[in-house]
């Protein structure tokens, strides 16, 4: 039968642990684009994207010869949680791979991209396979092959019959159509080609005949024929009946453009030109003043046809009265054509008109009247009458009113008459019916002398013709989302006429609704339905909602508001009309940062990362004696009694992680969990402490621990004060060879708090992690270390007012020592040490009936570092003096207590074994904090007596007067402090001086024990103790240590004074 051993067990509890710790789910994500994408041939031949890829261009072009029969297109995903499916593709095993057959023409790749959250995207290839061509040639726009017959003294193509003839092919280059009817050649001499007959259609630069591998080059235009170096002058070309040749053509680019008129108009130039040959698009471009052609691009006068049947092209946008220039360029898959010769144009300069609407007025007997405003380039004279009368077309309605907004009085060109001149009309309509459609419009080019002609003072007409439709505008109501911050204490709203009512007034209701993820009462207070109003031309108005502030972080919650019932009323109350409501609801957010839980976390997932670190550096110093020593769960342990260490541990703990505290569904219960008890003698957190030693092969040992701890911490953010406590149970391994310490911790931790500020509540937490870590002695004198590792958990917060908020959390932290000593000769020492420590913690968010809580994360960081110098000096008599110098460093940043500071501290010993004297004078000093004005300085002597240190038997005495700061430890104490809290209160009084004085004296009590009785005297600035009492403990602690103390204690403070009695106890073996 397997034994189950300790080790296993372990094992086993830390899977399970891993196992319940719960996942948190992804976010889906929208990206729907590729990240490359090839093309290749089916014999592996790379193809070249025109344009080059990238992820947010969508179409593509490729041209390929003949003999590609097919290709493979490769799309890879930018996300892993997309997919890409590829049109055509039926091999489902690769996907985003796919082999594609290719027609002749044009053939077109289509690939989608779906993201996880269901956006797509589709990307497109338009492959063009050159038709019949039998070998590839870059450069060539046709190729074709034809096929020599002597009996017709033709170069047969299609021969049919055996009688000769060819039969014509007509074929495309680039958007042209030419047709091949007859190649001759003379059949005697053998030699080159004489002419060439039947090319319908110019635009071809070249035509190459080849034989063998050879051929040569007619040109076109003035029929110049050019060998090429492959061909001897007289070459044989020895043609056979039944021989292919090849004719290869090649095209030039676009002729120049001729024809081109440009018409000017009022801000534009109307361009028009004749096709040329060769042209599959066009380049239009224009400058004026000093400008150039080289610029149109960049500049924005150039604009791109892609469509060669369009020969004309508005330009907008230009100036009237500059002159312009303007050439055409024709383009295709070639090149570019010459420009085209410049043309002129100057853009028209006589009388334009815009038409603005403007907001209705009431009208007689209630009916609205639409308004309208007339702005002219250039001011004119014109009576109301005709204004009114003649110069509009108005449709279902009557202009009633005529007004000069813009007004001056001049004279009339050529006379000696002065009249009224404007460019700004306003005009007001009374539509037919109530609320009906008015169309108003405007004549162009009428000659001066008409009515309802507008003409410039200088007898330009006018040239445009502007209309405008006048619809039934009644004021309509809507209401725009809001955004505060939550201490703002208010959300306003913003709802917004249309337009504003001039004689009425609009008035609506407004009230929150049910919908929004704040709670009622708790987050905002809810306004019942009421009646709000604008006033006479007013068009908005701000209604609100009470934001109920608090300390929780519940970032993003939001408010449903309403308007309903909107009217216009007159002064009497009486409702006139009902209005409409374009939009009727409104969600306002309400943004906020508030310190909880980040500030909890901040300070829990600190001291639960201190914990682990401490934990470490434990270890690695621990002595490995074979055995073990302990207990769990507040029963002290036997010797030899392995079975009972893993087995009541494993019941403990597992009594945290087993069925008791899972929910239905196999969840984990996160109130139970947090409702478990964390003190007393069976607390398995702070009541178990064991270390178990086993010696392995080549001098290895094996070993498993466990120890409890308890902490207290507080903070204080601005108006916020904040303290809890955190108790922690670290189990786990390690495994030691020579210089290598390396192990695994598993740390259950779980804290409390309470918090105070604007409100008040309760926090409960835990956290359970692995944290792997290893320790090396690189020297004698030098050790390193480091530490990190993960863990999930849980949060529960308890606002004073609102429901309890529950959430998970995870917890990550690293960290890294070294300490060692960097000389040690003649007496003199120099030691340094150094650390860093990173924690970060988050919260998943909640929304639910009892509150919302925002996903939150808490960063913690500390840097220490530290320099100590000794000197050993041996001076007569048995006599010996150590002076010691300390330098520390601490750096404290992040989400909870923050702070910098530099400590220097000073010791002088003097011993004397022959006596049994010896003094210890001790200074600290802080030199450099971060709180300006800050001081901390302490002094420390102490004197005692013990003429045998080796013995309890005997006389001992000591004397420790102190003043101001804490100087015992030196630098330690900035070294240790947990936190830099209360270390930065700039202005802090230094205590006041301190004495502590103890006599004991030990006497034999039987062969193995002594007894002491002893008194204890201490002052502080909080009041003086008085202390008596006795110690029992054994003679001989070699192999079990055993004391035993009971006091009697009088303890007077500045508000009374108490009495107890103190007991204490202590076994080891």
């Amino acid at each position: 039968m397997h034994r189950v051993t300790t080790f296993h067990r372990i094992l086993l509890l830390a899977l399970a642990a891993l196992l319940a710790i719960p996942h948190a789910v992804m976010a889906q994500s929208g990206d729907a684009t590729l990240s490359a994408l090839a093309l290749t041939t089916g014999g592996g031949t790379s193809l070249t994207l025109s344009p080059t890829f990238s992820a947010n261009t969508m179409a593509y072009r490729v041209f390929v010869q003949n003999d590609t029969t097919s290709i493979v297109v490769t799309a890879t995903k930018n996300d892993d949680g997309a997919t890409v499916a590829i049109a055509g593709d039926t091999d489902t095993t690769t996907p985003g791979t796919a082999t594609l057959a290719l027609s002749e023409g044009l053939n077109t790749v289509t690939i989608t991209v779906t993201a996880e959250d269901n956006t797509t995207a589709t990307y497109t290839i338009k492959v063009a396979r050159a038709a019949d061509a039998p070998t590839a040639d870059p450069m060539a726009a046709f190729t074709a092959n034809l096929t020599v017959d002597l009996n017709g003294n033709l170069l047969g193509y299609n021969k049919t019959n055996g009688t000769g003839a060819l039969v014509p092919r007509s074929f495309e280059i680039l958007g042209n159509t030419y047709t091949l009817n007859r190649l001759e050649y003379d059949p005697v001499d053998k030699k080159l080609p004489l002419g060439f007959e039947g090319f319908e259609g110019l635009g071809l630069l070249s035509v190459i005949i080849a034989l063998s591998g050879s051929g040569v080059v007619v040109h076109f235009g003035d029929q110049v024929q050019d060998w090429r170096d492959s061909l001897p002058d007289q070459f044989d070309l020895d043609w056979t009946f039944g021989e292919v040749v090849l004719i290869k053509l090649f095209t030039n680019p676009p002729d120049q453009v001729t024809g081109v008129q440009v018409i000017p108009k009022h801000g534009q130039l109307e361009v028009t030109w004749e096709r040329p040959i060769g042209a599959r698009g066009y380049k239009v471009e224009w400058k004026s003043g000093g400008e150039t052609f080289a610029d149109a691009e960049t500049d924005g006068r150039q604009a791109i046809l892609e469509d060669d049947e369009d020969t004309s092209y508005t330009i907008t946008g230009v100036t009237n009265g500059p002159e312009y220039m303007v050439r055409v360029i024709a383009t295709n898959d070639t090149g570019d054509s010459t420009p085209s010769d410049i043309v002129k144009g100057t853009p028209s300069t006589g009388l334009t008109a815009r038409l603005v609407e403007k907001n209705p007025v009431d009208g007689s007997g209630g009916r609205l009247h639409y308004v309208f405003d007339l702005k002219l380039s250039t001011a004119i004279s014109k009576s109301f009458k005709d204004m009114r009368d003649y110069v509009f077309t108005v449709t279902d309605g009557e202009i009633v009113k005529a007004q000069r907004i813009h007004k001056k009085r001049r004279r009339l060109p050529g006379t000696t008459k002065f009249a009224t001149f404007s460019n700004h009309w306003r005009m007001e309509v009374r539509p037919e019916t109530d609320d009906g459609e008015v169309i108003v419009a405007m004549t162009a080019n009428q000659a001066c002398n008409l009515d309802g002609a507008l003409c410039d003072p200088d007898g330009r007409l006018l040239l445009n013709a502007p209309s405008l439709t006048l619809n039934a505008s009644y004021p309509t109501l809507s209401i725009r989302d809001a955004t505060a911050n939550e201490d703002d204490g208010w959300l306003r709203f913003t709802v917004t006429a249309s337009r504003p009512s001039q004689r009425y007034y609009i008035v609506y209701d407004f009230e929150t609704i049910s919908g929004g993820t704040a709670i009622e009462g708790t987050d905002y207070l809810a306004r019942p339905k009421y009646s709000d109003w604008m006033d006479k031309r007013e068009v908005r108005q701000r209604p609100f909602v009470r934001i109920i502030d608090d300390t929780v972080n519940d970032n993003g919650e939001t408010v449903k508001v309403k308007i309903s019932n909107a009217r216009l009323m007159d002064g009497n109350g009486n409702t006139l009309r009902t209005l409409t409501i374009t939009r009727a609801e409104a969600t306002g957010t309400i943004a906020n940062s508030d310190p909880m839980p980040q500030a909890y976390m901040a300070r829990f997932g600190r001291t639960v990362a201190v914990r682990v670190v401490e934990q470490v550096k434990k270890r690695i110093a621990a002595p490995r004696d074979p055995g073990f020593e302990g207990r769990v769960a507040g029963w002290h342990l036997r010797r030899s009694l392995e079975r009972d260490i893993a087995q009541g541990f494993l019941n403990r703990l597992g009594g945290m992680a087993a069925g008791g505290h899972r929910a239905s569904g196999g969840n984990l219960d996160i109130a139970k969990l947090l409702r478990m008890t964390v003190g007393g003698r069976g607390d398995v957190l702070t009541g178990s402490a064991f270390t178990l030693n086993r010696e392995m092969r080549r001098g290895s040992v094996l070993s498993f621990w466990s120890n409890g701890s308890h902490s207290d911490f507080s903070g204080r953010e601005g108006t916020l004060s904040l303290n809890g406590a955190v108790r922690s149970l670290l189990f786990g391994f390690d495994y030691a060879k020579g210089p290598l310490v390396t192990g695994l911790t598993l740390a259950h931790s779980r804290g409390h708090g309470r918090y105070a500020d604007i409100d008040n509540g309760q926090l409960a937490s835990s956290v359970t992690g692995l944290y792997p870590w290893l320790g090396y002695r690189a020297t004698d004198r030098i050790t390193l270390w480091g530490v990190t590792g993960y863990g999930k958990g849980a949060l529960r917060l308890t606002p004073g007012a609102g429901g309890v908020l529950e959430t998970g959390l995870s917890m990550a932290m690293a960290a890294a020592g070294l300490r060692g000593e960097l000389t040690s000769v003649g007496g003199f020492g120099l030691a340094f040490k150094t650390d860093a420590l990173g924690m970060a913690m988050a919260n998943a968010d909640v929304a639910g009936p009892a509150g919302n809580l925002a996903a939150t994360r808490a960063l913690v960081t500390r840097l220490r570092a530290g320099l100590e110098a000794s000197r050993s000096y041996a001076l007569g008599g048995g006599m010996s003096l150590q002076p010691r110098l300390e330098v520390g460093l601490r750096h404290d940043g992040g989400d909870a207590e923050t702070g910098a500071g530099v400590d220097l501290a000073g010791s002088l010993i003097a011993l004397n074994p022959l006596s049994g004297l010896s003094a210890d004078v001790r200074v600290r000093t802080l030199l450099v904090h971060q709180a300006k004005g800050f001081q901390d300085k302490g002094v420390a002597i102490s004197f005692s007596y013990n003429p045998q240190p080796s013995t309890p038997l005997g006389f001992v005495a000591q004397v420790a007067p102190s003043w101001g700061g804490q100087a015992i430890s030196g630098a330690e104490a900035l070294w240790n402090r947990e936190t830099m809290e209360r270390f930065g209160a700039s202005g802090r009084h230094a205590p006041e001086g301190r004495f502590k004085a103890d006599l004991g004296y030990g006497l034999p009590v039987g062969r193995r024990f002594v007894g002491t009785p002893k008194i204890e005297f201490r002052t502080s600035e909080y009041g003086r103790d008085y202390q008596a009492g006795y110690g029992l403990e054994l003679l001989n602690r070699e192999r079990l240590h055993f004391e035993l103390d009971v006091d009697v204690q009088r303890r007077e403070l500045l508000n009374g004074a108490d009495h107890g009695v103190l007991a204490r106890g202590t076994l080891r073996w």
